[in-house]
């Protein structure tokens, strides 16, 4: 990607194809569920792994839950969010589309190590769903070279969808979306064992960091 107007066109493309999948409704199994969420699987189409989606009802306006979404300047981010070492935007278009550049922690007791993303994000408004969307998907960025500290990971389209509740102000339907590669030689059981029970995990502390503001 060479200009500006190649990294808005690469978030807009994301912001449909994260749109095409919050509203396939089709061949989802259910791999986990809790009081409050459940989450879904099935084979991606865009790698040799699988995509997940998790759904949850939080005690918050949209506008809130995307704030405490969103890293800093444009949120909060950083102060709840336990899975990331770093959250930063490292580059702004305007236009709600940025670069972000993420690493994610070590999690499964160690034995999946750090990961690196570089991702184009955009965030979109979509006034027939009452949605608000914050997709993102990986590129490569000049000003963010992979790094021999960190495996590289590559997000295909990911994100999340934040939905009023009809008649109640102060609730959103949050729809969590996650379709990664973390890179590097690891069982696909670890896996997928352990990407479902991440995102109840991180979805629990986004509900009550919500609830708190």
């Amino acid at each position: 990607m060479a200009n500006e107007t190649n990294y808005i066109e690469a978030g807009v493309e994301a912001a449909e194809r994260l749109l095409g999948i919050y509203k396939d409704s089709e061949s989802w199994r259910e791999t986990k569920k809790t009081e409050d969420i459940i989450v879904y699987g099935k084979q991606s189409t865009e790698f040799g792994g699988h995509i997940y989606k998790a759904e949850l009802v939080v005690d918050g306006a949209q506008d809130v839950a995307m704030k405490t979404w969103l890293p800093h300047p444009l949120g909060t981010r950083m102060e709840w969010d336990s899975f990331l070492e770093l959250c930063e935007i490292i580059k702004d278009f305007g236009d709600d589309t940025m670069i972000m550049r993420t690493v994610s922690k070590s999690i499964a007791m160690g034995l999946i190590s750090k990961r690196e993303f570089c991702d184009i994000v955009k965030i979109s408004h979509y006034t027939d769903l009452q949605a608000i969307s914050s997709s993102c998907y990986s590129i490569e960025y000049p000003d963010c070279p992979i790094q021999s500290s960190y495996v590289r990971g590559k997000n295909y389209a990911c994100g999340a969808f934040f939905r009023a509740v009809s008649g109640e102000e102060n609730k959103c339907e949050m729809t969590y979306i996650v379709q990664s590669d973390i890179g590097g030689m690891l069982p696909r059981t670890l896996v997928d064992s352990a990407v479902p029970n991440n995102m109840v995990k991180m979805m629990q502390t986004f509900k009550s960091a919500v609830a708190n503001k």
